[in-house]
């Protein structure tokens, strides 16, 4: 009865060292597949809430057929032929020479990055938004805009036109406190499909007011832009 006794021991322990094995294999398997998908090429983060309530007047936009008026977190598509003023009507509004503005929460994108310093680094530029934020806690969000580990001290002026967007749209979207309004010029000109995704991944998940002027259809569908105004 000892010998046997024994003998179920030896086995059991034996089984039990076959199964850690077979834990720590799985485990690494799922460790492995978690960092696969941690390095894909989208941006997946969720932002502060900026607090907008539905009620709530965030701008009032002149127009051909009168004022538009955003309210809440609406997306509103500023539309028409080239030289039409869509460009002035934006810089108008955010300059205060036409239109109302009813918070002063606004983050401006226009169609060119020329406000980036190009001797700065990615973190020094997007810690402009956000100056009182933890650096360390900044890296780990741009880690989820696709700026990871020592990107995030590249100097802009060494970046391609997609990645100097990404940067001028990281900014704005972790900015603190977060932007209310966001407003956005031409976001994908001159942009490859991927800056692209990144940018529609980005804003699935901002519930502020948007403004966006764009030609793109399929972009503005992506966005789920809800009202036109339209400048002929």
């Amino acid at each position: 009865m000892n010998n046997r006794k024994q003998e179920a021991q030896v086995s059991a322990g034996t089984l039990r060292t076959a199964m850690a094995r077979d834990v720590d294999s799985v485990r690494a398997v799922v460790e492995e597949r978690a960092a696969a998908v941690r390095r894909d090429d989208h941006v997946r983060i969720d932002l502060p809430d900026p607090e907008v309530p539905a009620g709530k007047v965030i701008a009032e936009i002149p127009s051909p057929s009168g004022t538009a008026i955003l309210q809440g977190p609406e997306r509103l598509a500023v539309t028409g032929d080239n030289g039409s003023g869509k460009t002035r009507l934006l810089e108008d509004l955010v300059h205060g020479r036409c239109g109302r503005l009813f918070t002063d929460r606004v983050g401006y994108l226009p169609q060119r990055s020329d406000d980036l310093d190009g001797d700065a680094t990615v973190l020094d530029e997007v810690r402009i938004a956000a100056p009182t934020t933890d650096p360390q806690r900044i890296r780990a969000k741009l880690a989820r805009f696709l700026f990871r580990k020592d990107e995030v001290d590249r100097s802009i002026g060494d970046l391609s036109g997609g990645e100097r967007f990404r940067v001028s749209l990281t900014r704005l979207l972790l900015a603190e406190p977060a932007n209310q309004l966001l407003i956005l010029d031409e976001p994908t000109n001159n942009l490859d499909l991927a800056t692209v995704d990144a940018l529609v991944d980005a804003l699935a998940s901002y519930r502020g007011a948007l403004i966006v002027v764009s030609h793109d259809e399929v972009l503005l569908d992506r966005l789920q832009v809800g009202s036109r105004l339209c400048l002929s």
